[in-house]
């Protein structure tokens, strides 16, 4: 285990992430949240594909379709709900707001698998609802952005616990393969129906690089060390970087109190991922 290329792995994910979120907002604004959420996706998923196709293939069973079909419903579901909230508030607020998907992975474990609750990740959770309070200004201001993007954390949350098995079944692109293929398909039938469908811009293309560049370092990172160091420096990587990127590319600001919201964010993050 190689700790140090983890600990790089998770912070260059963090900044490629963020990256393609400020660019996301770019192309929402300029092309509509429908072409946004298909051209992105699409985008992301077509290289990943095509290698899994030509170079890594395995035979799907019908548990693997029925796995990676369930994930990619929960991860479809978030991204609409997070591209939502980047659509009507900052993402320096619903960024950090949506990186509490970690949260809800530990509970759904909980429930679903079992898994025990340490008293450091009880902690983590007292914190993380106490930041969604202060983040939302007590449902003063913000709220409908906030909302968005929590929504957004507790279905990645309660979906991304089952990966493991899949990647387990299929492999990393097999199993983005299958996931993302779900979101491909349900993202173009919205834009279709939406009767918004345009065509394909340059816009989209540096959203949809730093998605992949940012799945790889994440994946490859993960190889060298174990999940929770990678996870542990991604998250202040990414929601430091967001709140950075969108002050000097699009002129972001938040209040004192939000400042203070992100904090228990990072630290109940880091609570949950210490374990």
């Amino acid at each position: 285990m190689d700790a140090t290329l983890g600990i790089i792995a998770g912070i260059t994910s963090g900044l490629f992430f963020a990256l393609k979120d400020v660019y996301s907002k770019k192309a929402i604004t300029q092309k509509g949240l429908e072409n946004a959420l298909f051209y992105i996706y699409f985008l992301a998923w077509l290289p990943v594909a095509l290698y899994f196709l030509l170079f890594d293939y395995k035979a799907f069973s019908a548990s693997d379709l029925q796995l990676g079909g369930f994930v990619g419903l929960g991860l479809t579901l978030g991204y609409f709900l997070f591209f939502k909230a980047m659509e009507s508030g900052k993402i320096s607020l619903v960024g950090p707001v949506s990186e509490l998907w970690v949260l809800f992975t530990v509970i759904a474990a909980f429930f679903v698998l079992g898994e025990k609750i340490s008293f450091n990740q009880t902690i983590g959770l007292v914190l993380s609802f106490v930041a969604l309070f202060i983040l939302s200004d007590r449902g003063k201001t913000d709220s409908k952005s906030v909302f968005y993007a929590f929504a957004a954390a507790v279905v990645w949350g309660f979906s991304w616990f089952t990966v493991k098995p899949l990647v387990d079944s299929v492999g990393t692109f097999g199993a983005y393969f299958l996931y993302v293929g779900v979101g491909v398909v349900l993202f173009f039938l919205y834009a279709v129906f939406s009767k918004k469908l345009a065509k394909p811009g340059k816009i989209f293309l540096i959203p949809a690089f730093l998605l992949v560049l940012a799945y790889l370092v994440e994946v490859w990172g993960v190889g060298l060390s174990t999940v929770s160091l990678v996870s542990i420096a991604y998250s202040p990587s990414y929601i430091l970087s967001v709140i950075v990127l969108t002050r000097l590319m699009l002129g972001e600001k938040l209040k004192k109190i939000h400042y203070a919201g992100i904090a228990l964010i990072l630290t109940a993050i880091t609570l949950i991922a210490l374990g």
